[in-house]
């Protein structure tokens, strides 16, 4: 086959992928849309609710994915269908359904590239934490954290999972966030760090220079636990300011004595909670969930719904971490509070692609329902309880809603049966008549042809020309959508010698592997 050829049948096969495609995208639309109007109506009407879980709110949102797969589903293809599939197939012959899959794969490659951007940005950070790296000082604050969120794990799978994971150090003022799936990683701003007793390496007592500076810090915050409570001192933002000059200092005498730049430094009382947040957000899958959602918003850019959904999922995941926070953690309402509320004070927005991040949004609204959200606390114990029972709740609901599109859709590909008789002009003649059913028969991939009954056949339906054109063995994705096939060119009275339109080629291989299997 020459190179003219080949790109002229792959310019067809890409016609029909981008018909075929778009069409089964505005099927799984409307469904998602349908999806989408329940959930949120369900969604602004428990919002008014006091005891609502956020968990429960996070679990709800991943009943879109089921809808993602109604493309091939009988239910839109029928009587009351009909002007549906007519205006999506309308649209679908116009330079609409190709304009669909460039914007598409805009979003694709601008979200990849904004993932490969924050891996770059994130290897560049200082490591604080590894799982090969030797321990030092503060790696008893990150095992204290994963003690504090597994806790009631029993097969252990969570804290193997988390002890998996990374933490990175970052000097600029950010808010703490994480990502990865495989390989997880967690950012901490160097703002809840603090330089600890001892020398993570000597063993020995630090410069007396640092002590000083301790000592300092503690009159300060002694004189300033005189106009607030103990605990809440901890989370005080005048306490911040002055940890922030205080770390500068010490951080210099560590690298002036040849120690790397924040090993051997502590969480404060504010990092481990931060940590624990991050934790939270690994142990319960939102990295997966949130770039799978990602992927949905790109497959549904058009429908404005959808970027309101995927903000309210984020805005429900947060809460549900903080709810976790007030229980494995142990710190007050009042304290989380004045926690968001300092770092809304300090940090920027940010956009991460694939990361969930402790303070995405800093509007009112966003964080007046996150401290609204810190309710009364119920026991540890019913808090775990009440958590596996949404999990194991939602999990069924996801898979049930599965098996419903598996169970009403068509199957990934239907070989016809039936027989396609065309006239020399390509005009249909009959379409799996009995007699043609009759007199022709389909035998590993080629025609056998009972002469006497398709001479009866062909002088029935009164054809004339040297040749008429049997199609057999097309390949049906859904009713009115399909392809490659076979055709076989036959001569009136001569039913031996059949010339077969296809050619047994690679190219028509893999076309036909491609409408089998990948669309």
């Amino acid at each position: 086959m020459r190179l003219w050829d080949l790109l002229e049948l792959l310019g067809k096969f890409v016609v029909f992928v981008c018909k075929y495609g778009f069409s089964k995208c505005m099927r799984t639309a409307v469904c998602g849309l349908a999806v989408m109007l329940l959930l949120l109506t369900w969604h602004y009407w428990r919002k008014r609710r006091t005891g609502r879980s956020a968990d429960l709110g996070f679990y709800s949102w991943l009943l879109l994915f089921p809808a993602a797969f109604t493309g091939m589903s009988r239910i839109f293809f029928q009587r009351w269908s009909i002007g549906l599939q007519s205006g999506i197939h309308i649209l679908g012959d116009t330079w609409v359904s190709g304009g669909y899959f460039v914007i598409l794969l805009a979003l694709l490659g601008w979200w990849l590239a904004g993932k490969h951007v924050l891996s770059k940005r994130v290897c560049k950070l200082y490591c604080w934490y590894a799982p090969k790296m030797s321990s030092h000082r503060g790696t008893q604050d990150w095992q204290h954290c994963i003690r504090r969120v597994t806790d009631g794990d029993r097969r252990g799978l969570a804290r193997w999972y988390l002890k998996r994971a990374r933490v990175y150090i970052s000097g600029q003022g950010i808010s703490p966030y994480c990502g990865g799936i495989f390989r997880p990683y967690i950012v901490m701003p160097d703002l809840y760090l603090e330089p600890m007793g001892e020398s993570p390496i000597t063993g020995v007592e630090q410069r007396s220079s640092s002590s000083e500076q301790r000592s300092s810090s503690s009159e300060q915050r002694s004189s300033s636990s005189e106009h607030r409570s103990r605990g809440s001192e901890r989370f005080c933002k005048g306490e911040q300011f002055y940890r922030e000059r205080e770390r500068e200092e010490s951080r210099g005498n560590f690298e002036s004595a040849g120690e790397p730049g924040y090993r051997g430094w502590g969480l404060t009382e504010q990092g481990k909670t931060l940590l624990c947040h991050e934790l939270l957000h690994l142990k319960s899958g939102h990295i997966l969930w949130i770039n799978l959602f990602a992927l949905l918003r790109i497959y549904w850019w058009f429908n404005p719904l959808v970027y309101l959904c995927e903000k309210l999922l984020r805005q429900d995941m947060e809460q549900a971490c903080d709810e976790g926070c007030l229980y494995y953690t142990g710190v007050s309402e009042r304290e989380y509070g004045r926690l968001l509320l300092a770092m809304a004070a300090r940090q920027e927005n940010m956009r991460l692609a694939g990361a969930a991040t402790f303070l995405r949004d800093r509007d009112y609204h966003s964080l007046r329902n996150r401290i609204g959200s810190l309710r009364g606390k119920c026991g540890l114990r019913k808090y775990r309880l009440i958590h596996r029972n949404l999990t194991l709740g939602c999990a069924a609901l996801l898979v049930l809603g599965v098996l419903t599109v598996g169970a009403t859709s068509y199957p990934r590909y239907t070989r016809m049966q039936e027989l396609f008789l065309y006239d020399e002009g390509l005009r249909l003649i009959c379409n799996d008549t009995p007699q043609l059913r009759e007199a022709v028969q389909v035998v590993d991939g080629f025609l056998q042809i009972d002469s006497e009954r398709m001479d009866a056949c062909l002088k029935e339906l009164e054809i004339e020309g040297e040749y008429v054109y049997l199609s057999f063995d097309t390949i049906m994705k859904v009713p009115g959508s399909g392809g490659c096939g076979n055709v076989g060119m036959i001569e009136p009275g001569n039913y031996e010698d059949i010339f077969y339109l296809r050619a047994e080629t690679w190219e028509n291989d893999l076309l036909e592997f491609c409408l089998k299997y990948l669309l």
